[in-house]
């Protein structure tokens, strides 16, 4: 995806850096150490993405839940998320449009509009595809083949945002891919995977679903940083609400009246919705303190989570594996977020303040 800058020389960097050294110097090493670990805009970002984590958990158990009273439309349940984001974040930008400016509502659209429609087509049509790919494949190959997004958003990164990593970063994605291996080890030790009725197709659709997502989140990088996540949120949320209703019109609609609307029913697709919001939101003021490829990173964990809650809530066999997956892949992060990413934007700084 072409994405061109539209604000002046003078806009802050993509990403603020603090070195641009990428080795393994003991000294400089250590002194980094020691100053991220001691601040707040170290241990934030991990918070944060531990808390969506929790919350991709909680929508995995709440879709559960839905397929028990017959719902199981991913449209209609992305309809739910995006048409939530829309109603409060949509509404936010045009009440705090500034006519005839760059913050004007009409100007946002008339000038970078097309793009957001862009990121949205990618992020639906993420969520459909994965969702879809459990119909035909194993939750072992979902596990494993959505990982696909991390490879993606760290090449797609180093060409559109000129992201540069260094040892530390590459170790960290290390560790955390090593976590999910660990994780779908346990998986198909318990004897919970199952083959799926077409593991070929189902594997595809996995494939491109990750490589969308690594789409949607580079882009929604750049974008949030280089103006803000109250207007990427509210173009997400409008026209993925768009997306998710046509595609609800095209492949759901008949399904949908069938279902028994019932009270408990609706309250669950409701919690969906307002879970997948918070994700959203979060995410996307993360991505302003991160990196995408560190939020992937961090939102690895939501397997975890979600073995957790079905050792309570689903009967799993308890496995110490689960233990080992998760301290691998916060091990991970940990190390990743150790030293920051290097932009060529900032590169061009650091040369001019040299100069």
């Amino acid at each position: 995806m072409q994405m061109v800058r539209e604000e002046s020389d003078e806009e802050r960097p993509l990403l603020s850096c603090q070195s641009e050294d990428q080795g393994f110097d003991s000294t400089s090493t250590v002194a980094s150490v020691q100053e991220l670990a001691g601040t707040r805009s170290a241990w934030v970002p991990i918070l944060l993405g531990q808390i969506a984590s929790l919350l991709i958990c909680l929508s995995g158990i709440t879709s559960i839940v839905l397929t028990q009273y017959g719902i199981a439309f991913p449209s209609v349940q992305n309809f739910s998320s995006y048409f939530l984001i829309s109603i409060i974040f949509t509404t936010k930008l045009a009440l705090e449009s500034k006519g005839e400016t760059e913050a004007d509502f009409a100007f946002i659209v008339r000038s970078r509009g097309w793009k957001y429609l862009l990121i949205a087509l990618a992020d639906v049509g993420g969520n459909y595809l994965v969702v879809r790919a459990y119909q035909y494949t194993s939750l072992t190959s979902v596990q494993l083949l959505d990982c696909f997004s991390i490879p993606t958003v760290l090449v797609l990164s180093y060409f559109f945002l000129e992201s540069r990593y260094g040892h530390f970063h590459y170790l960290g994605i290390i560790l955390s891919l090593l976590g999910v291996i660990c994780l779908v080890w346990a998986d198909v030790s318990s004897g919970r995977t199952t083959e799926g009725s077409n593991p070929v197709i189902g594997d595809i659709l996995c494939l491109s679903g990750a490589f969308l997502y690594g789409v949607s989140n580079v882009s929604q990088e750049f974008f949030v940083k280089n103006f803000n996540p109250t207007e990427f949120l509210a173009f997400i949320g409008f026209f993925g609400c768009l997306i998710s209703a046509a595609q609800t019109f095209l492949f759901e609609d008949r399904s949908l009246l069938e279902i028994n609307w019932t009270l408990p029913a609706c309250l669950y697709l409701l919690t969906f919705g307002l879970t997948m919001f918070f994700f959203y939101t979060i995410v996307a003021h993360l991505m302003v303190m991160s990196s995408s490829v560190a939020t992937n990173l961090s939102i690895l964990s939501a397997d975890f989570y979600s073995i957790l809650a079905g050792v309570f809530l689903f009967h799993y066999e308890f496995s110490v594996l689960y233990f080992l997956s998760f301290i691998l892949v916060m091990g991970g992060v940990g190390i990743f977020s150790l030293r920051p990413i290097i932009t060529g934007r900032h590169r061009e700084n650091v040369q001019i303040q040299a100069e």
